[in-house]
C-alpha cells in the first residue's frame, strides 16, 4: 500500500533524526 510506504518513510526519517541525538537508544 502507498499509505504504509509513506508512513514507513516518515518513520525511518524520524528514527534516523532521533538516532543522531541519542545514539545510545536502539530501536526495538
Amino acid at each position: 500500500m502507498v499509505v504504509s510506504a509513506v508512513l514507513t518513510c516518515q518513520y525511518m526519517r524520524n528514527w534516523d533524526r532521533n538516532r543522531l541525538h541519542s545514539t545510545t537508544v536502539l530501536p526495538s
